[in-house]
């Protein structure tokens, strides 16, 4: 089964509340990301770090209790590794972080369930988005045994942005997923929401390896 990182993002939503007609909202906050990485199935030491999202939404309600909204998302991931490797004669130590941006569409059904004067909103949906930018940054510190009995050192700093396309080093541009949401709508129209993607797309193009943005 493979193992899924959450997407974690707290958010004020400010928009022109109307139950009966088509509104308008603006999002802005931060999230708990990652840039999942396996090398034949075996998880490559990247952690989650905070990026960031900013969002404008189109609500269309359907009937008295549920909500069809889609729009447009600026979702920075972020992924960052502090990692050593040891094996007889030699020792690795890996220090860096990566970040990609995507702009996305979501599609989400949401159930709203009034609680006194606010509301308390459910739901989910599916997600696709286009890789715009990224970044990696790092440096790699080997240590080893040249055979002769004298120990070499080596250092190989990385600082370059990422490309997109299909070649072994490049990202795959398409992202697609899937997103479950909570929200509590206070009667101010100030909307406090929790929502979590799971990142389906595999974006690594080398063989035996994924990459997923979570």
């Amino acid at each position: 089964m493979k193992k899924i990182i959450f997407l974690l993002i707290a958010f004020i939503s400010i928009s022109g509340l109307s139950k009966a007609q088509i509104y308008f909202g603006a999002n802005a906050g931060i999230n708990m990301s990652n840039l999942k990485t396996a090398v034949n199935g075996k998880d490559d030491g990247f952690k989650g770090d905070i990026g960031y999202v900013l969002a404008v939404n189109v609500n269309i309600p359907v009937n008295t209790n549920l909500l069809l909204q889609t729009g447009l998302e600026y979702e920075s991931y972020h992924t960052k590794i502090n990692a050593t490797n040891t094996s007889p004669g030699y020792s690795e130590t890996i220090n860096g972080k990566t970040h990609v941006e995507f702009l996305t569409i979501p599609m989400k059904l949401l159930l709203q369930m009034p609680s006194g004067n606010n509301v308390f909103t459910v739901g989910g949906g599916v997600y696709a988005g286009i890789g715009i930018s990224g970044h990696t940054k790092g440096a790699v510190y080997s240590m080893y045994d040249n055979g002769a009995g004298l120990i070499v050192r080596d250092t190989n700093i990385t600082d370059e942005g990422l490309r997109f396309g299909s070649a072994a080093r490049q990202l795959k541009q398409m992202n697609i997923g899937l997103n479950i949401t909570a929200a509590y709508l206070l009667q101010n129209n100030i909307c406090f929401t929790l929502y979590t993607n799971f990142g389906l797309a595999n974006l690594n193009n080398q063989q035996k390896s994924t990459t997923r943005a979570s």
